[in-house]
């Protein structure tokens, strides 16, 4: 018999400690601040910047430079705060997650601990 391996003592809540309290509930804030509001740029910055969407230092300063792919991602994340308004925060996320990857980049945030 194999032993499995359990997630780290992270995912381990006491009666005290909440999940809204973890690093991946304020990403997952960040993300839902970005999709309300793409056209501030600080928050759709910080949002990309986090472990869900997994952009990194290199990637988000080419957007400095980059107008056009900028306009992208607001666009993008425009059309997921439509998707919201339209059919709810769900479906909403999912659609986030399969273009976004996020299942793939939050393990590969948490390490190969988690796994």
């Amino acid at each position: 018999m194999h032993s499995a391996r359990w997630p780290s003592p992270r995912f381990t809540f006491s009666n005290r400690d909440s999940v809204f309290d973890t690093p991946e509930a304020k990403d997952l804030l960040w993300l839902l601040q970005a999709v309300l509001a793409p056209e501030q740029e600080r928050t759709l910055r910080c949002a990309l910047a986090t472990g869900l969407l997994g952009l990194d230092a290199l990637t988000l300063d080419g957007l400095n430079h980059n107008e056009s792919a900028w306009d992208d991602l607001v666009n993008e994340f425009d059309e997921y705060r439509s998707h919201w308004l339209r059919r709810g925060v769900l479906p909403m996320l999912r659609e986030v997650m399969a273009k976004r990857h996020l299942a793939e980049n939050l393990l590969a945030s948490l390490g190969a601990n988690a796994v």
